[in-house]
């Protein structure tokens, strides 16, 4: 299940604290243990060692534990190796965005672990007046392509569904360099599409569809504003989504200005 162990890399920044505080509430949707991750270059001082034992204490309770793990090497490359090792079914990880230089280089790690882990990977968005992390199933949107990547996003929502899911949209956007507003042959089949998805699904999540015409990165962002959603759900495979693995893809822009926790899904 997608929250029974949780690899969440830190660095020790005030925004990784952040997301470790996210983590403690995963217990909510089952999770069995957290595992904080710290990759170094150089030993590990007494002073970072007893702040990530902190953290680790943060998210364990009776229920679940939480253990330390640090280990040297390249950032993004040690993150997908321990993720593997430890057979973790969903990675964490904080971006915050704060300015472009600074987006660029906690993007970068991101991205890179996104594009390549075997697992969701869930990237947490705190804005510097916004560093609480929502309870993230009260409100998902699900992007789907209506391709490739459709089925394994809905089964990963299933499990979603059972940990908790409150309320969640089934979206999709219309591209407008690919077909005309006026285009209503397209627009019904969309529509029918969603909806058979929304039929198909047996969980007791409340589920409404929804579709948008334009462009896919803001679009997704418009719609996870008008639907005041605490996380976006989108997969790592197909149109729209990363079928361009160059910086400026749909995933990259929404990771990268989006405000709304991000849950990537390989597919």
């Amino acid at each position: 299940m997608l929250f029974d162990k949780v690899l969440v890399p830190v660095d020790l920044s005030e925004v990784s604290a952040n997301q470790v505080s996210c983590v403690s509430k995963f217990h909510d949707y089952g999770m069995k243990e957290a595992i904080i991750l710290f990759v170094s270059g150089d030993d590990v001082t007494v002073d970072q060692r007893e702040k990530l034992d902190s953290l680790a204490q943060q998210c364990s309770t009776e229920a679940s534990g939480a253990r330390v793990l640090i280990e040297k090497g390249k950032p993004s490359a040690t993150i997908l190796k321990v993720a593997k090792r430890e057979k973790a079914t969903m990675l964490v990880m904080a971006s915050s965005g704060k300015t472009k230089a600074k987006e660029l280089m906690v993007g970068s790690v991101s991205l890179d672990v996104v594009r390549n882990a075997k697992v969701p990977v869930l990237v947490g968005k705190f804005a510097t007046d916004r560093p609480t992390c929502p309870m993230l199933m009260d409100s998902v949107l699900v992007s789907l392509d209506l391709g490739p990547c459709t089925k394994g996003i809905m089964n990963v929502f299933k499990e979603m569904d059972t940990c908790g899911c409150k309320k969640a949209v089934l979206f999709h956007v219309v591209p407008s360099n690919k077909f005309s507003v006026e285009d209503d042959r397209k627009f019904q089949d969309v529509k029918k599409d969603l909806g058979k998805w929304k039929d198909s699904h047996d969980g007791i999540c409340s589920i409404d569809t929804h579709l948008h015409y334009g462009t896919a990165a803001y679009n997704i962002m418009e719609a996870a504003r008008e639907f005041n959603s605490t996380l976006i759900v989108m997969g790592n495979v197909g149109k729209g989504l990363f079928h361009s693995m160059t910086l400026g893809s749909v995933s990259d822009e929404v990771l990268r200005k989006g405000n709304v926790h991000v849950l990537i899904v390989p597919v």
